[in-house]
């Protein structure tokens, strides 16, 4: 249900990850695949800096080639506005990604910390000025995830619901304002703790367990506005009966 000029933007940066995907795996010593494979660190490294961004964005781009053949009345009506800014802001977050985690490979940014690098010079640091990038670089796009998410939330608030039918139960643009603020404050929770908890491990659970949080929030309002006060039948027109 994307645009076409917003399905061409995602197709564009599909190939440009595809691109980075293939330049790194293709300098990729062959020696060094052994070790790779049994180092979790490593066939971890290849998976996020060359795997999964074009396989999202593949998904991101079939998804929108697909979805302009089918019509839902679920849909929002300005949905194609607000979906093609989220996906363009996703594609070019995860690309950019990318891009950065490839050059932190071979351009040697952090040989010491990352594990698909060769041995490091002495002394090595990020441009000269820090001693540990990959925790800065992480702990930067995690903290930019969050501040995404919240973004999306106050986004979604504003989408236009669809015309009801006769058979509608419950205000669609309800959910969506509820939604959006449980998008909004999670996204704030996940940024602080991108930024203030302990890196790796203790920011990671935060952010895992937020994420639970805002499941379990989006299911109560689905059930709230499905089976609780808000149950009056409306007509087309909008006015109950």
């Amino acid at each position: 249900m994307l645009s076409r000029k917003a399905t061409m933007f995602i197709a564009a940066m599909f190939v440009t990850a595809l691109v980075i995907s293939i330049a790194g795996l293709a300098n990729v010593r062959p020696r060094a695949w052994p070790y790779i494979l049994r180092n979790p660190r490593g066939l971890t490294a290849v998976v996020y800096d060359w795997v999964w961004p074009p396989l999202v964005l593949g998904i991101f781009l079939l998804s929108s080639i697909f979805g302009r053949y089918f019509r839902s009345r679920s849909i929002p009506q300005n949905y194609e506005r607000w979906g093609g800014g989220v996906f363009g802001v996703m594609a070019v977050l995860i690309v950019g990604t990318q891009l950065l985690e490839t050059a932190a490979v071979f351009a040697h940014w952090y040989r010491e910390a990352h594990p698909l690098a060769p041995r490091p010079a002495p002394g090595a640091t990020f441009l000269g000025l820090l001693p540990d990038p990959e925790y800065l670089l992480r702990r930067a796009m995690m903290g930019i995830g969050g501040v995404f998410v919240a973004w999306m939330g106050n986004s979604m608030a504003k989408l236009v619901p669809p015309p009801l039918g006769r058979d509608e139960t419950y205000d669609r643009g309800k959910k969506y304002r509820l939604n959006g603020w449980v998008f909004v404050l999670g996204g704030v929770v996940m940024a602080l703790c991108a930024f203030l908890l302990p890196y790796p491990t203790t920011a990671v659970i935060g952010i895992l367990l937020t994420c639970a949080v805002m499941v379990a929030l989006q299911i109560l309002v689905w059930l709230f506005l499905r089976f609780g006060a808000d149950h009056a039948r409306i007509e087309p027109d909008g006015e109950a009966w």
